[in-house]
C-alpha cells in the first residue's frame, strides 16, 4: 500500500527532525531545530506515513525567483528524507508527488531545490537550471594583470552592521541576477548563525564591506584558520559570501581575501561560473575550479512559467514539452523576445521536443540548449536550435547563492 501523505501538525516537528537525522546522518542541536522551525512553513512541510508512523519528509519555502526579466514564484522544496528502512519503496514518489500537486494549487509556476544527490530529481522533472564553482587559490600567485586605482576601501565591519549593509545590497543584485531568490528575515539568520561548532577550528566569520564614496558598493564573508608547517604558515580563507555591484568592489574585495596574512590557500565556495576573476588574474592556471549543480528547477506550469521570463531575441517556436510524470506536458507556441512574451496550446508541428527537465535546465538562461540538443535531450531541426539558444539564453548565467 502507498504511504499516507499529509501535511503535519506542529506537535509532529520532533518526529520531523527525527526522521531527516536518520536520513541524513547527524544530530541535529536543539538550537538547529529551533532555527527549522522558524524556517519552515508548517503547512507546506508533508510527512509520509505508514501506520501511523512517520517515514518520509519534505518541506517547501515560499520564495521569489529572479528569472530573465523578471521574478517569479517558487517553491524552494527542501528537507526531503526517507527513512533508510523504506527507501526503493515508492514514499519519495509519492511525496513528490503530492508536493509538487501542492504547487499547481497554488499556482506557482517553479519548483526549485538543490539536490543532496544529482541522480534523484530528474525523474520528478526537475533540470540543472544553474550550475556553480569552488575556486581554490594560493595567495603567493594572485596578482590582478591590469588593475585600477581603488575608487573605494574595504573596511571590516561587526555583524551588526553587516545585518544593516547586506540585506540592501543583495536585495539591488538580486533584480538583474536569474537564479537568486528572495531572503526573509529567517533566510538572513542562517548568515548571521556562527555557532562554534560548525567552524571546524576556523574562526567566527568576518564581515568586510567595500565602501566608495560613503556607499557600500560590496560585501564578503570569510572564516580564516590558523595553520604552521615547519615554522610556515600554512593557515587558510574560507569565503562564504562575497557580493559585489561595481567590479571596482568585485576586485577591492578580493584582494582584501586573497591578501590576508599568514595564509598559503583560499577556497570560495557556490561561485558562479561567469565569475571575471580568471580573467583578471596575471597567472589564470593558478586559479583551481571544480564544478557543481547548483539550483535545479520544475516546470509546473509551462505557458506561465514561459510568459513570466523575457527572451534574448524576437523569435517563435512550437514546443512539444513531455512530462512523464505529472502530466503537465503539451504543445505550445511560444512567441516572445525582450520586452515579453505570450504562450498559448498549439496544435502545429513542433519545432522542438524536449521532456520537461530540458525545459528546466534552459529556463533560467543557461547556456545549456546546444549541449542539450547534442546530447538528444533536445531535438529539432538545426534552425530551431539555434532559434531556441539565442530565446533562451540570458545576458547573464544564471546564479543561486542560496542554500535551503
Amino acid at each position: 500500500m502507498p504511504p499516507d501523505v499529509r501535511a503535519l501538525s506542529e506537535d509532529e516537528f520532533e518526529e520531523f527532525a527525527a526522521v531527516l537525522s536518520q536520513a541524513f546522518g547527524f544530530a541535529p542541536r536543539e538550537d538547529e531545530k529551533e532555527r527549522w522551525k522558524r524556517d519552515v512553513e508548517l503547512d507546506r512541510s508533508l510527512g509520509a506515513f505508514e501506520e501511523g508512523r512517520l517515514v518520509g519528509t519534505a518541506a517547501a519555502i515560499t520564495f521569489d525567483l529572479t528569472v530573465p526579466g523578471g521574478t517569479i514564484a517558487t517553491a524552494g522544496v527542501t528537507m526531503v528524507a526517507v527513512l533508510p528502512t523504506h527507501r526503493r519503496q515508492g514514499v519519495l514518489r509519492e511525496i513528490m508527488r503530492r508536493q509538487l500537486g501542492d504547487v499547481i494549487d497554488r499556482e506557482e509556476p517553479t519548483a526549485s531545490l538543490w539536490a543532496s544527490e544529482s541522480v534523484i530529481y530528474s525523474r520528478f522533472g526537475y533540470g540543472m537550471a544553474a550550475t556553480n564553482v569552488v575556486w581554490e587559490l594560493e595567495p603567493s600567485h594572485f596578482r590582478i594583470a591590469h588593475s585600477t586605482a581603488p575608487k573605494g576601501r574595504v573596511r571590516l565591519i561587526e555583524v551588526e552592521k553587516a545585518r544593516k549593509v547586506l540585506p540592501p545590497l543583495y536585495d539591488e543584485l538580486r533584480e538583474s541576477r536569474p537564479g537568486f531568490l528572495t531572503w526573509s528575515e529567517n533566510r538572513w539568520e542562517w548568515t548571521w548563525s556562527d555557532p562554534e561548532h560548525r567552524r571546524e577550528g576556523g574562526s567566527p566569520k568576518r564581515f568586510v564591506v567595500y565602501e566608495d564614496g560613503g556607499h557600500v558598493r560590496g560585501a564578503a564573508a570569510y572564516r580564516t584558520k590558523p595553520g604552521w608547517t615547519d615554522g610556515h604558515p600554512t593557515g587558510s580563507v574560507d569565503v562564504r559570501l562575497l557580493l559585489a555591484a561595481t567590479l571596482d568592489a568585485y576586485e577591492g574585495l578580493w584582494a582584501h581575501c586573497l591578501g590576508i596574512d599568514l595564509v598559503s590557500g583560499v577556497t570560495a565556495h557556490f561561485r558562479p561560473v561567469d565569475e571575471p576573476l580568471i580573467w583578471m588574474l596575471a597567472d589564470p592556471r593558478r586559479l583551481r575550479r571544480r564544478h557543481a549543480d547548483g539550483l535545479w528547477i520544475r516546470i509546473t506550469d509551462v505557458p506561465k512559467a514561459l510568459v513570466g521570463r523575457t527572451y534574448g531575441t524576437e523569435g517563435r517556436l512550437v514546443l512539444d514539452v513531455r512530462d512523464g510524470f505529472l502530466g503537465q506536458g503539451g504543445r505550445f507556441a511560444l512567441e516572445g523576445g525582450p520586452e515579453g512574451a505570450e504562450c498559448t496550446p498549439s496544435v502545429e508541428q513542433p519545432d522542438l521536443t524536449l521532456d520537461v527537465q530540458a525545459l528546466g535546465a534552459i529556463y533560467l538562461g543557461a547556456d545549456h540548449v546546444r549541449g542539450l540538443a547534442q546530447a538528444a535531450r533536445i531535438s529539432g531541426d538545426p534552425a530551431a536550435i539555434r532559434l531556441a539558444d539565442s530565446m533562451f539564453r540570458g545576458e547573464r548565467e544564471p546564479w543561486c547563492p542560496t542554500l535551503f
